[in-house]
């Protein structure tokens, strides 16, 4: 399975935890995407354009990317939907994108485009 989408996030939310917060986002031509982002990992703000790539083998150059992890396909309460955790970082795609159970997948992430962001005020 080699599966590319750029996605356009369009609204980052508060998660539950402590340095979580969920980014949301719309392939162009493919499903929704929405996926944990763990603060000092990997810095995603609204209007960012990543490429995330699903992967069945490990990739040659880790270098390639701001982040790479591996995970399963696991459980999820609806029919439409796939989720994939890696590392206990949770990726929904909806509709599915046809995770097989069992199979170990890698997700890639490189950005394609900032959105430019104004400097915080200091004082």
């Amino acid at each position: 399975m080699n599966v590319k989408l750029k996605v356009k996030i369009e609204e980052i939310e508060p998660g539950r935890l402590q340095g979580q917060r969920i980014a949301s986002g719309k392939a162009r031509k493919g499903p929704k995407v929405k996926f944990d982002v763990i603060d000092g990992l990997l810095d995603v703000g609204e209007g960012d354009t990543l490429q995330i790539e699903v992967i069945s083998s490990k990739p040659e150059s880790l270098d390639d990317y701001e982040f790479c992890g591996h995970g399963y396909k696991v459980p999820a309460s609806g029919e439409n939907v796939e989720i994939l955790s890696i590392w206990g970082i949770l990726f929904a795609f909806e509709p599915p994108i046809g995770l097989e159970e069992g199979v170990k997948y890698y997700v890639c992430i490189s950005r394609q485009a900032r959105k430019s962001r104004k400097p915080k005020k200091k004082g």
